[in-house]
């Protein structure tokens, strides 16, 4: 297999495409949407220095979603407590951005590998184990991120016991869902 030249790569589509969408306030507080292409690449080589030697995350892409009107940095975290580094990461990300370019710009993350890891790990028992774990600490618990499909077989085994509810929450790669408690009167 040939590995892949990523400047030429870039090279064609800064020539094919030269302008991009990136939502950001610019040094004048101006809402900015289209930005050139070659500065969404300096800002993505920028902060994949950053976070590949500081937080050992690995970068893929930066981009913006028109629906969701977000922009979405798109990740690889290999650690398990994902949540607390997120927070860390966007924190990172805003102060650094700011201090090199000028720019305030937000991020939404997305981590697709905890879906990965997610659909890799489900298991019909597994999550009846979960679901007894909340009946019994009389808590809350949270699933990995699955797809729409797996949630939809978690609901079918959720809707057997009585004494939980459940919610799916967005975590811009996939959803989770969220088991509680629920007392029965």
């Amino acid at each position: 297999m040939q590995k892949l030249n990523i400047k030429k790569i870039n090279h064609f589509f800064v020539n094919y495409k030269p302008y991009s969408n990136l939502l950001y306030k610019d040094k004048s507080n101006k809402v900015v949407l289209i930005c050139k292409n070659e500065f969404r690449l300096a800002i993505l080589s920028y902060i994949k220095k950053i976070l590949q030697n500081n937080l050992e995350t690995k970068v893929f892409s930066i981009s913006y979603n028109k629906k969701l009107n977000k922009n979405f940095l798109f990740v690889r975290i290999d650690s398990t407590d994902y949540k607390k580094i997120y927070d860390k990461l966007l924190r990172l990300l805003k102060i650094t951005l700011s201090a090199k370019f000028g720019i305030n710009i937000s991020f939404a993350i997305a981590d697709y590998y905890q879906l990965y890891k997610g659909i890799q790990s489900w298991d019909e028992e597994n999550l009846k184990n979960l679901a007894r774990n909340c009946v019994e600490n009389k808590s809350a618990i949270n699933t990995k991120p699955m797809t729409k499909t797996l949630r939809e077989k978690a609901y079918k085994v959720l809707v057997n016991y009585q004494r939980i509810s459940w919610k799916s929450i967005n975590i811009n790669a996939g959803k989770i869902i969220k088991i509680y408690y629920r007392v029965v009167k």
